[in-house]
């Protein structure tokens, strides 16, 4: 894993003259602050949502299960370039957002972790690479998202970038690569709503799908908790099967 700061070379001044390999000048660079995670030695700090059958933990859904987060597992071999992290069921069924989608935990990464606490997020890259073992996903759908307080003193609202969906792609069997933009505009998100205590006792919507209007913009430039991808759409009864497996991460923050 690396993280940190990744210069690059500013401006017609900026470049490197190099001659009979004696560095001649090395101008001022410009720095971007970068979080990359190769899953080359490990699966880093990246957890995936599985059962728990005690508290505390994540609320207690309709199964009667407490949900937490643990390592993704890992594979030192296989991955579209060393090794990668895969998570695979049973996971923890989240019935705290049934406005939106009954939906997995995947991929789960915290900003604080991936050294990104209070950067600015919006127009960000990020690319990763996918692939599905022996996926049957159900009609299942497979997002990014975010959380964080939209405001202070909110309590966490949650978006899933739906307008950008990746679950075909872990139909192909290989790794694929993916890359996009955070963007800044909620017409390309959906706000997830939120309702106290799921379905394990009445239901009461402590944030209504109206209720997040507005929050996106300061999650994303500076409130953002943790991150990750989706499997959406769940029936507990007839849930998705197979691994997911990931690779070669990257969130890079737009210069500004």
């Amino acid at each position: 894993m690396w993280k940190g700061t990744e210069p690059r070379l500013a401006g017609p001044v900026g470049r490197l003259f190099v001659l009979a390999g004696i560095l001649l000048s090395i101008p001022c660079l410009e720095a971007q602050t970068v979080y990359r995670e190769s899953f080359d030695s490990g699966p880093g700090k990246w957890l995936t949502g599985k059962n728990r059958t005690d508290p505390p933990g994540w609320h207690r859904n309709i199964l009667g299960f407490w949900g937490e987060g643990v390592p993704l597992k890992w594979s030192a071999k296989g991955g579209h370039s060393g090794g990668f992290a895969y998570t695979e069921p049973p996971w923890y069924f989240d019935d705290n957002h049934g406005e939106f989608y009954w939906l997995y935990l995947i991929f789960v990464a915290y900003s604080n972790d991936a050294g990104l606490a209070g950067a600015d997020l919006r127009d960000a890259e990020v690319s990763f690479y996918l692939r599905g073992r022996d996926p049957d996903l159900k009609g299942s759908r497979l997002f990014f998202w975010i959380q964080g307080p939209g405001h202070e003193g909110d309590s966490n609202r949650n978006w899933a970038l739906t307008s950008i969906p990746w679950d075909r792609i872990l139909l192909d069997g290989g790794w694929q690569e993916v890359r996009f933009k955070l963007p800044d505009d909620e017409s390309r998100w959906s706000f997830m709503g939120h309702t106290n205590g799921g379905l394990a006792r009445r239901i009461r919507v402590s944030q209504s799908m109206a209720s997040g209007k507005g929050t996106l913009d300061p999650i994303l430039a500076r409130t953002h908790v943790d991150w990750g991808m989706l499997l959406c759409g769940i029936d507990p009864n007839d849930p998705p099967q197979g691994k997911i497996d990931l690779d070669e991460f990257v969130l890079a923050p737009r210069r500004r």
